[in-house]
């Protein structure tokens, strides 16, 4: 059963604007963004060229849109206690929000270029990014997250591979999602 709910518009993104995931990291880069990619064993065990960075696998909208993305913190949600990222996506899904194409995440990084201390870690509410790993002997689960970083303050991409069953959520710590319109 839906519990709708409504979150305030954080931030509005158009997707589509680049149409693959070279034309983001061209754009990315020449606006002095970092990208963090995988390193060069772990690519080899994936079977990818280097550098590769999940990235690079990205679907992207061939006609410009625009999503409206709330940013929502997991006690906002009920989610009073450490929680998975599989148990916080559920939760926003659960009350009418929408996880984010793979798409965001570069549209988001190229609008966002005043990221604060409370975002220091921006994590992207999506369907996780599924790499075979074949020396590795599996799978990768991976999610996109936007970091301010290091001592200048330095405005990446990256990716983290994650369990997401494994609580690594705390009641502060929040998501971006798509609002439904």
């Amino acid at each position: 059963m839906s519990t709708e709910r409504s979150f305030p518009v954080w931030k509005t993104v158009k997707l589509g604007v680049c149409k693959n995931a070279v034309e983001y990291r061209k754009r990315l880069e020449e606006k002095g963004f970092f990208i963090d990619v995988l390193s060069a064993s772990l690519a080899s065990d994936l079977g990818q060229p280097r550098p590769y960075h999940p990235l690079d696998d990205i679907s992207c909208l061939q006609e410009v849109t625009s999503v409206d993305l709330v940013k929502v913190m997991a006690k906002e949600l009920g989610l009073n206690s450490p929680t998975s990222y599989k148990d916080f996506c559920a939760k926003g899904v659960e009350v009418g929000l929408r996880l984010c194409p793979a798409e965001v995440a570069p549209a988001l990084r190229l609008i966002y270029t005043k990221q604060g201390h409370p975002d220091r870690f921006l994590w992207i509410a999506m369907e996780t990014i599924i790499l075979e790993a074949s020396r590795a002997g599996g799978q990768m689960e991976v999610v996109f997250v936007l970091l301010k970083y290091g001592t200048r303050g330095e405005l990446w991409i990256q990716w983290f591979c994650v369990d997401p069953r494994v609580a690594v959520f705390r009641p502060k710590d929040s998501l971006v999602f798509v609002s439904p319109r």
